[in-house]
This record gives structure tokens, sequence and C-alpha cells, in this order.
């Protein structure tokens, strides 16, 4: 029965042009579930007063594709827009931040920046509002992208499952 799975989906499978696209839109639901997965479930985001905070001087501010800072000589990431590069470099600082995990190790996420009296994110309660909205949907995300996985993989398998042996003939005698 091994057998059969690996002649279906790795030689008969990838030969055809409408199987591929179906394992690439499968490779894209599981990276999309693993996403939400980690955004969701395993990192979920923390109220402001749960979060770890810190003091200490701002040393460079990266905007760009993937925003960071430089915090008490340590590099975190920020998800915070509106990053003014010279305003805040070299400047006291408050930070909050949480600790992400993921599959290539943890990060450190800032999520909302003090400098005096000025916040970044000027109403994070609402930031975190919608955040634990986008929550509730994730596990059902999850579960339709999973069956979608699977039953990709069921059309595959009603597909090619009778090409497997129509080429093929066994031999009569077998070799000992």
């Amino acid at each position: 029965m091994l057998t059969k799975f690996y002649r279906v989906y790795i030689q008969k499978a990838p030969k055809s042009r409408i199987s591929r696209y179906l394992y690439v839109l499968s490779l894209i639901f599981l990276v999309t579930a693993y996403f939400q997965w980690e955004r969701y479930i395993l990192n979920p985001l923390l109220k402001l007063e749960e979060m770890h905070s810190s003091h200490g001087v701002i040393q460079a501010v990266y905007t760009g594709k993937f925003r960071s800072l430089v915090f008490n000589n340590e590099k975190f990431g920020v998800a915070l827009s509106g990053l003014d590069r010279k305003a805040m470099v070299n400047q006291n600082a408050k930070v909050w931040y949480q600790v992400l995990k993921g599959i290539f190790g943890k990060r450190k996420i800032i999520y909302q920046i003090q400098i005096r009296d000025w916040l970044l994110r000027d109403d994070y309660a609402e930031y975190y509002r919608e955040q634990a909205e986008y929550q509730k949907y994730a596990i059902p995300n999850i579960v339709f992208y999973i069956a979608g996985i699977v039953a990709i993989f069921v059309m595959i398998w009603i597909r090619h499952k009778d090409e497997v042996y129509d080429n093929e003939v066994e031999p009569i005698n077998k070799p000992r």
C-alpha cells in the first residue's frame, strides 16, 4: 500500500500540470495555516500590562520593509508604523514588547513606544480588541486550510490511483 502512495504522489502526480497546481495550492494553504497558528494560537497578543517593558535609549531605527530598532544594544522588531527615524534616535524611551516563538526561534516585537508623554500608538486598547476579534477566527481558519489540503490530496488520489498499474506488467516468474 505504501508503494502505491509513493507511485501516486511522487511518480505520477507531478507529471500532471493540474496536480502540480494543486500541490502549489496545498503548499499555500499549509503556509497560511502555519502563520495563523503561530500568530494567534502559539503567540496570542497580550494586553499592555502583561507585556515586558523596558526603559532605555533608542540607538537606531530602521524603516522599510522590515521595521526594527536598536534599544539598549538589542535589536527588536517593531509592529508599528509611523516610525520617525530622526525624532526617535538618542531619545530616552519606554517600550512594551512581547517575545514571540516561531519555527526560526524567538524574536522580540515592540507594540508600544513612549517617549516623554508621546505614545506611538494612541489607542492600544482598540488595537488589542481588533486583534482579539481576528484571534476568534484563527481555529476555524486553520481547520478550513487543513481540510483544503486533505481535499486536494484526495482529488490527486482519485485522479491518479488507477494510472499506477496501467502500464506495468507483473513478471510471471519472480526472481528469488
